[in-house]
């Protein structure tokens, strides 16, 4: 601007008088002085406005090469937080009043509405369900297994035979798509982590991975004589390698915790002979009580390649009973949740 002003002004200058002439060298020497400082300094730091001001954002010290950044938090994710997020940075000095703005997209993973893992007995069924909260109702779900052999998920083909699909049921009110997948007719091969895809426009989300474990493993409840000892016995007759087998006792309040104490007597892993070499393991309870008449459950630690899985046992439980004192063949049975009034059903003959 000040050259273009100073070869405007140089055919007339000797024209002009000497108070013009001094407006206009200082009016060029602020011009220069304006253009060096823009040139050395060719913006200030611009300011950042969140389209969301209840969260907070954060400024950080400026880093090389007069790049300013600034962090923006949301913590305590929630599902409705899903969607798209948008920045605006004006700008001041050389690029007074100019906005510029960049979007970001935010996805929250979908949550399945079951535990992540179900057990199954083999050629029973199965049923897997995903749901999706805090989007739109979606435009497909896709569900998926994973390949062992490539250890990549890849696309299950529904054949309304071996795999069923339910209907997307969306719920307006909540943001809700749920859905689900029966795996019937289950094989041991069909034993493998599983997910489903929600497809929201141009955006895929994941639900989490649910294991479906065949039920290899096995404690049975057992009658145990009062006084003596009691036995359970916990067995694996699965493909894998077991490398632990850890038993468990559960208290009033429904909390399991691993049986510990004198009176409990712990094998080390067993084989049994056979054409399925299963793997076993005992808990012994020295001098039975009605007290012992608790559940217990067992959890089997097994080995698969690299991959290492709990499989957990259902509930089992240790019936107490007490032998007469007469030489009739019978046991009394004795229980502390509920006892009989009839002694006539309180006598159990001998087989």
């Amino acid at each position: 601007l000040s050259l273009s002003l100073s070869l405007c002004f140089f055919p007339f200058f000797s024209l002009i008088d000497t108070h013009t002439k001094k407006f206009i060298y200082l009016f060029i020497y602020i011009s220069l002085f304006l253009s060096l400082n823009l040139c050395l300094h060719p913006f200030v730091y611009p300011e950042f406005t969140f389209v969301y001001p209840e969260f907070t954002s954060e400024s950080l010290l400026p880093s090389d090469n007069n790049i300013k950044v600034y962090k923006y938090e949301v913590g305590s994710v929630q599902l409705n937080h899903a969607g798209k997020y948008q920045c605006k940075a004006t700008y001041t000095g050389s690029t007074a009043g100019e906005t510029k703005s960049d979007e970001a997209q935010v996805v929250v993973l979908g949550l399945t509405s079951q535990p992540q893992t179900q057990r199954v007995n083999v050629g029973g069924s199965v049923t897997i369900a995903a749901t999706f909260k805090g989007y739109a109702p979606t435009d497909k779900i896709t569900w998926m297994v994973k390949d062992t052999a490539t250890n990549e998920f890849k696309p299950i083909v529904i054949d309304n035979i071996k795999f069923t699909m339910t209907a997307i049921d969306y719920d307006s009110a909540t943001k809700t798509s749920n859905n689900k997948l029966i795996i019937n007719s289950v094989v041991v091969d069909d034993e493998n982590k599983y997910k489903a895809i929600g497809s929201f426009g141009s955006d895929n989300v994941e639900s989490v991975v649910v294991d479906v474990l065949i039920k290899y493993e096995t404690l049975t409840s057992v009658f145990g004589l009062k006084g003596e000892t009691s036995v359970l016995t916990c067995t694996y007759d699965g493909p894998h390698t077991v490398t632990a087998i850890t038993f468990y006792l559960g208290d009033a309040s429904t909390t399991f915790n691993e049986v510990s104490g004198d009176r409990y007597v712990v094998s080390g892993l067993l084989k049994k002979t056979g054409t399925h070499a299963q793997t076993y393991k005992t808990l012994s309870i020295t001098g039975t009580t009605v007290a012992d008449e608790r559940d217990y459950k067992a959890n089997v630690t097994v080995k698969n390649g690299n991959d290492t899985t709990i499989r957990e046992t259902d509930i089992a439980q240790i019936f107490v009973i007490q032998r007469l004192g007469s030489p009739v063949s019978s046991f009394e049975v004795e229980s502390k949740k509920e006892k009989s009034t009839d002694c006539d059903s309180a006598l159990i003959p001998l087989l």
